[in-house]
Formats: structure tokens, sequence, C-alpha cells
């Protein structure tokens, strides 16, 4: 199961990143399509305009163009060192569950010990058995007013465990 955990982890972290290599490349040519176009735009301002530094309307139409070549650099150059990444992530191979202990399948069940409850409960009801019958003897067998007693404990015992003695046994 481990096995199969760490193949499913692999083949869905090299699926995500070639996802991730693929619109990274994407992005990178049409980030340097509109870098060209940019760049282009700015060449053509300035072959166009020798003379800019009269006139304020032209300094600033050129510092915009400039302002948009270097954000399409920064892009650019972000979108490559990505690009390098993913690239080096796609062929980086690791270990993606790590085992500390191996499992392995106990011996004896922990839980429940049926030989410890058979004996707990065969023990308990024969000392609940002497018992009974200790009382049982001692009231019957005594005075007369022992005898009252112990039709006063028999009554109460089957008022309160009338529902663990079937019908058919009850008097």
């Amino acid at each position: 199961m481990l096995e199969e955990l760490d193949i499913h982890q692999h083949e869905y972290n090299a699926r995500k990143t070639k996802e991730t290599r693929q619109f990274i490349e994407e992005r990178l040519m049409d980030t340097e399509q509109e870098l060209e176009n940019a760049e282009e735009t700015l060449k053509e301002f300035r072959e166009r305009n020798r003379n800019i530094f009269e006139s304020p309307q032209l300094q600033l139409e050129q510092e915009r163009l400039a302002r948009d070549v270097a954000v399409l650099i920064g892009v650019f150059t972000t979108l490559k060192q990505q690009l390098e990444t993913a690239k080096i992530e796609e062929v980086y191979d690791s270990e993606y569950v790590v085992i500390l202990d191996t499992p392995n399948i106990p011996l004896y069940p922990s839980k429940p010990n049926k030989k410890l409850m058979v004996i707990l409960v065969g023990f308990l009801s024969i000392c609940f058995s002497m018992i009974l019958s200790f009382l049982y003897e001692y009231f019957v067998n005594g005075e007369g007013d022992e005898k009252k007693k112990m039709e006063k404990v028999k009554s109460l015992v089957l008022e309160n465990t009338s529902f663990l003695i079937p019908l058919k046994y009850r008097k």
C-alpha cells in the first residue's frame, strides 16, 4: 500500500510539474513576443523623434514606452527563472513517502481479551452464587423474624430483576 501511495504521489507531482512547465513555456513565448513588440515600438518612437528634449510630451511618451519595456523584461526574466526551476523539478526524483518504521501485523489481538473475560465472569458468578446461597440458608433456616426478612429480600430481588427472568418461570 505504501508503494502504491508513493507511485501515485510521484505520478501526481510529475503531472503537476509538467503542466506548470508547459504553462510557463506558453507564457514565456507570449511575453517574449510582447517584449519584442514593445522594444520595436520604443525603437520606432526614438527613430521618429530624434530631438525630444524640447518637448515634455515626447519625453513622457518615451518614458512610458521604456517603462513598458522594463516591466516586460522583468516578467520575461522571472518566467525564464521559473522555467529553469520547473525543468529541475521535473528531473528531480525523490521519495514522497518516507517510512520511519515498517508496519507489522501483531501476533495476538490486543482487545478484547476473551480468556480473561471468561475467567473473570466465571469467578464473579461463583462468588455471587455463594453469597446468595449463604443468605438463603441463613434466612430459611433461621427463626421466624429472619424468614420475614428473607421474604422481603426475595420480593425486592424479584421486583428489581424481573426483566431478567422469563414470564413462564415467575411465580
